[in-house]
């Protein structure tokens, strides 16, 4: 009996939590810090004796995610908000433990990739559901004459556009923070893209990723929007050089056709030629501007004046909201906007070196993807790439979770030389 509750906590254990992990994880924000608790526990209990044979690079990528929170351990000497920066550590802590994770991954999750991923895409299913059957019971309405009408606008004024602009221009039960009321947009956007790339991968010819897809839309998310279009352009290349038939002109078609679905939403739309207006014209942001600029120009700022070594890992929020108070930033000021942008963000806290070894973290891991040729961990960190730079990852679990989870599953997949996902 003791031996059978020994082998389970060694070996099963682990595995059903990565299970359990991977399938709530695009269904709650509220539980994943339980969650990540247990995926630490299970790499500790997994410990055993075991002998590592890794080159350089691997054991490099297996200890980047400790060393950059230990970084921030080292950003606490200089902090003076004690308490948010204990609580940004608090945050990160999955990354020390990953080399953990990592190291002692156990047989059974090594033999079985395929059914966590899966847990995931099917997760990310079950969460795409429950939003649309949320939109769809806010946008159903009975007038007075008894009827059940189809009303997808929150807003009255705005009731006499069509189903395709109120979603375009976020006036829709169907799009953006309404219709992604688990996790933030982006965030959601971003488990859909990668859930994307894992059906692409396992099923070539499978028809639900056009579901997929649709949700991007649907999500409004920026960053969600040109991390799309910046995989499908990675998806033409690899293709080109792997086939070099008629694929390359399906993959161009498809990136062209991307990027002018991109184009036509407005708010990006209108970002991009505000800041190529501004870096021609060195004109200044304005009243009218978008916030996320406005957070970027003050980060910016901040950083010039503490560039070496940053203003320390709990004191962001102290400094920002100065800078927020000096531009009248009323709304950022009142509820402590982030930076929206991890790699602002990085250099912000732990100055110049943590930048450098943010990026050098992401290049790394992208290089040997590349030499690797591992397509999942490639597009793995494309996407979580491109989502650094609109938002602030790190600061929020929804992000370091999926960031730290499937960068410790593809790594092992691709360290045991395991069978092909099926």
């Amino acid at each position: 009996m003791i031996q059978s509750i020994n082998k389970f906590l060694r070996n099963d254990l682990q595995y059903y939590i990565f299970l359990l992990v991977a399938f709530f994880m695009p269904l709650t924000h509220e539980y994943l810090p339980y969650l990540m608790f247990l995926w630490v526990f299970s790499g500790v209990m997994a410990i055993r004796k075991v002998e590592f044979n890794y080159s350089k690079i691997q054991w490099l990528l297996i200890l980047l995610p400790a060393i950059f929170y230990l970084f921030h351990v080292i950003g606490m000497i200089h902090t003076s908000d004690i308490q948010s920066g204990l609580f940004d550590l608090e945050m990160k802590l999955s990354l020390l433990f990953a080399p953990v994770v990592l190291l002692f991954l156990t047989d059974k999750v090594k033999q079985n990739i395929n059914l966590v991923v899966k847990a995931f895409i099917l997760g990310n299913l079950v969460a795409l559901a429950i939003c649309l059957f949320r939109a769809l019971d806010h946008s159903l309405i009975m007038n007075e004459a008894g009827q059940i009408l189809f009303e997808p606008s929150y807003w009255n004024s705005k009731q006499d556009l069509s189903f395709f602009q109120l979603v375009n221009q976020r006036y829709s039960h169907f799009s953006y923070s309404f219709f992604s009321f688990i996790h933030h947009p982006s965030y959601f956007s971003m488990y859909v893209l990668f859930a994307i790339c894992l059906i692409i991968y396992l099923y070539r010819k499978y028809d639900k990723r056009k579901t997929l897809n649709s949700t991007l839309w649907l999500l409004a998310s920026r960053a969600g929007f040109i991390a799309f279009a910046a995989v499908f352009l990675g998806v033409s290349i690899f293709f080109m050089f792997k086939t070099q038939k008629f694929l390359v002109s399906l993959g161009i078609i498809t990136t062209g056709f991307i990027l002018i679905i991109v184009f036509m939403s407005p708010k990006l739309k209108k970002n991009f030629q505000e800041v190529i207006y501004q870096i021609e014209n060195q004109q200044e942001l304005t009243s009218d501007s978008d916030i996320r600029l406005w957070l970027w120009k003050s980060g910016i700022e901040v950083y010039k004046e503490n560039y070496l070594w940053g203003v320390g890992t709990g004191d962001t929020k102290h400094e920002m909201k100065s800078k927020y108070h000096q531009y009248n930033l009323s709304i950022a000021e009142e509820k402590g906007y982030n930076l929206h942008n991890q790699y602002l963000e990085s250099a912000l806290k732990l100055g110049i070196v943590g930048l450098l070894l943010l990026v050098f973290w992401l290049i790394s891991t992208l290089f040997y993807a590349i030499t690797t040729k591992d397509f999942l961990l490639f597009f793995l960190m494309l996407i979580v790439s491109v989502h650094f730079i609109f938002e602030s990852m790190m600061n929020r679990i929804a992000g370091v979770s999926f960031f730290i989870f499937f960068y410790v599953l593809l790594l092992a997949k691709n360290y045991t030389h395991g069978k092909e996902f099926n």
